[in-house]
């Protein structure tokens, strides 16, 4: 729950910091003198790579499912609504890209335990590795990216680039890096919805436990035994749902990296160069 808190933090702080940083960016930029068309495409493109790597490592380390089963003790309750009850015991099974942890509360006691999909899913750990190349894949080259652009605003390192590389290659590299970001996007977020059927594989045909039924189900209350009710609740959580996120991220960045223009390096200029 502190690992949790903490790196939902810290993309809050780079989603808000997004801004902040773009603003000084722009303001580095031009007092280095660079034309306004770059100088505005690169600055955003610096800023939507540092979100989308924010979002891919959050999505790396956080739960990508949950599923629970609360049990609650209504006597002395009145009427259908119950609004009055007192927690028996719940258990929690939380899945990120690693395995799956398994919270329970009797009381005021409440354990953990962490078991690898190896030891328990077969289709489950299939699904999860899947998610989780692709989202690693999405933090490498978001990371890579960044680092390839935020040297651009150097006059000195971006002309060794261009005239390295090449101004046409060096943009088409970029373009095809942030196409393979969506890509890892799409494929992290959709290959994920196979979970369903994995939890049906794992358990068998005749599972009938919450998530073999479907993705995602609200709080459903029943009643299991005197004066006990069951509250069942199951579906995705934040690592999935920032996987989401990314892509229309990705599809921002994409757009920017298509418009923006590298600028002819200087030598190039004065020697007559076409690049």
């Amino acid at each position: 729950m502190l690992l949790r808190a903490v790196v939902l933090r810290a993309v809050l702080l780079c989603v808000v910091c997004g801004p902040v940083v773009l603003t000084v960016v722009l303001q580095a930029s031009r007092r280095m003198g660079y034309s306004p068309a770059f100088k505005k495409g690169n600055c955003y493109a610096v800023t939507l790579g540092v979100i989308l790597f924010g979002l891919f490592v959050a999505a790396a380390v956080l739960d990508w499912y949950e599923s629970s089963v609360t049990y609650l003790n209504t006597a002395g309750n009145a009427g259908p609504e119950r609004l009055s009850n007192t927690l028996v015991n719940y258990t929690k099974y939380r899945y990120d890209l690693e395995g799956m942890t398994i919270e329970t509360k009797v009381k005021d006691l409440v354990k953990n335990s962490f078991e690898p999909y190896a030891n328990t899913y077969t289709e489950v750990e299939t699904i999860m590795q899947l998610c989780q190349a692709f989202v690693i894949i999405g933090v490498v080259l978001s990371a890579l990216l960044t680092f390839v652009l935020s040297l651009c605003f150097f006059d000195g390192l971006r002309n060794k680039f261009l005239f390295w590389i090449g101004m046409g290659t060096l943009r088409i590299v970029v373009i095809i890096t942030v196409f393979f970001i969506l890509v890892s996007s799409i494929i992290a977020f959709l290959g994920f919805l196979g979970i369903t059927a994995a939890f049906e594989s794992d358990n068998g045909s005749t599972c009938n436990y919450g998530p073999c039924r479907k993705f995602m189900s609200p709080a459903s209350r029943s009643t299991a035994g005197n004066n006990i009710d069951q509250v069942e609740q199951w579906g995705a959580q934040e690592g999935w749902f920032l996987t989401l996120a990314t892509i229309p991220v990705s599809i921002l960045l994409l757009i920017v990296v298509v418009l923006n223009k590298f600028p002819i390096p200087v030598d190039s200029v004065g020697s007559g160069e076409a690049l």
